[in-house]
């Protein structure tokens, strides 16, 4: 079985210019450096102005619509360097502890997120993904309906990167979480019953993205299967409080709606504070 695991030049790819020649300012390989280069020094905007103008030019380049993803990622609150460590980590974890991915994830965002993070992380996952109703033949399902681009591994393995960071991203921002500080400074009593469907659904998505690589490759692990377990755990632990030891599979509590509560407790078991 192989074992697709995440370097940094996943994330960053480096366009070279060659020895001696000076490209146009409007060449592609230009426009891709000047982009590359933003992205570095965390002006989202500017990358992602740029990888979009080479997008359009090429929709089909896996390699720019990674690295569009990740300049979609910055300005939802995690730079290339934070989601470097984040992919590492997240690919090297073959004893991942419970719920742990959280934290990970958690403290490499910005100190305070971006208030665009849900369109951002919808767009970087957008990029990564076929649209829908152009996936390859016989690819999509009714329960894996994103495809990774290409079937590229690299474009799977980051997709599962940012579902997993917009997971985390869910529950920060719902909850006011201060990276870095370890507490939630806003008042759980506060969450609205929409609040805790977008997270429910985000986390379930997430989940299911996960799951999926398994059917898209059957011979291949994408993901460690510790990581992909923690993610379905803290899925479950997020909205499976409820159960008691023991509870059955077909409990009732393991489908029951996300509560305020659930998140107070689920917050509990993470040493978050909270309000």
């Amino acid at each position: 079985m192989q074992t697709v695991k995440s370097e940094i030049g996943l994330w960053v790819i480096l366009f070279l210019v060659t020895a001696g020649c000076a490209p146009d300012k409007n060449s592609t390989q230009a426009v891709l450096e000047e982009a590359q280069m933003a992205l570095d020094k965390g002006d989202c905007q500017k990358a992602i102005d740029g990888f979009t103008e080479v997008f359009n030019r090429d929709p089909g380049d896996t390699g720019v619509r990674i690295n569009l993803a990740a300049a979609y990622a910055c300005r939802a609150g995690f730079n290339p360097t934070a989601l470097i460590r984040v992919s590492a980590d997240y690919a090297s974890s073959l004893n991942a502890a419970q719920f742990s991915l959280f934290k990970v994830v958690a403290d490499n965002a910005a100190k305070l997120i971006s208030s665009s993070w849900d369109p951002d992380t919808k767009s970087a996952i957008s990029y990564l993904t076929y649209p829908p109703g152009q996936e390859p033949p016989n690819t999509a399902t009714a329960s894996c309906q994103l495809v990774p681009y290409g079937l590229s591994q690299d474009a799977a393995f980051n997709l599962t990167v940012v579902e997993t960071v917009r997971a985390v991203m869910a529950v920060m921002a719902y909850t006011n979480y201060v990276a870095g500080t370890g507490a939630s400074a806003t008042s759980i009593d506060r969450l609205t019953p929409t609040d805790l469907d977008t997270i429910q659904a985000i986390m379930n998505e997430a989940d299911t993205s996960l799951s999926c690589t398994g059917t898209f490759y059957p011979n291949q692990t994408i993901v460690a299967p510790d990581v992909k377990n923690t993610l379905h755990d803290l899925n479950a632990g997020i909205n499976d409080v409820n159960c008691a030891p023991g509870a059955s599979a077909l409990d009732t509590c393991h489908t029951d709606t996300l509560t305020i509560q659930d998140v107070k407790n689920y917050l509990d078991q993470q040493g978050i504070p909270y309000q």
